[in-house]
């Protein structure tokens, strides 16, 4: 799976307290990172305490990640890691929040 693609989890299994997600086929991948997303809370915020690394140029900082957006003209570095707060998914790109109103795409 490359960094920063999304897939569907199907089924979860935990198995001597390590978990494990389904994408399909009977493909098992072990949960060591990224955001779990649930499709039934798109386009809602959910707050969640996680660390990203930027890892595809510099990442643009944005007052929001809804429609009508503006940039806040600063970007954060490549290869560095921030704390996150939280994030939404729009069915589309996942944003992350990375302080009170600013927010990154993951693409």
């Amino acid at each position: 799976m490359n960094a920063g693609s999304t897939w569907t989890a199907y089924n979860r299994i935990t198995d001597r307290g390590i978990a494990w997600y389904e994408l399909g086929g009977n493909q098992w991948v072990q949960a060591k990172g990224g955001a779990l997303l649930d499709p039934t809370r798109r386009n809602q915020v959910v707050h969640q305490n996680a660390i990203v690394k930027i890892l595809h140029g510099a990442a643009t900082i944005f007052n929001t990640p809804s429609a009508g957006r503006t940039s806040l003209d600063r970007r954060l570095a490549k290869d560095s890691r921030w704390r996150t707060f939280g994030y939404l998914y729009d069915g589309k790109d996942v944003w992350y929040q990375v302080g009170t109103g600013q927010w990154i795409s993951q693409h």
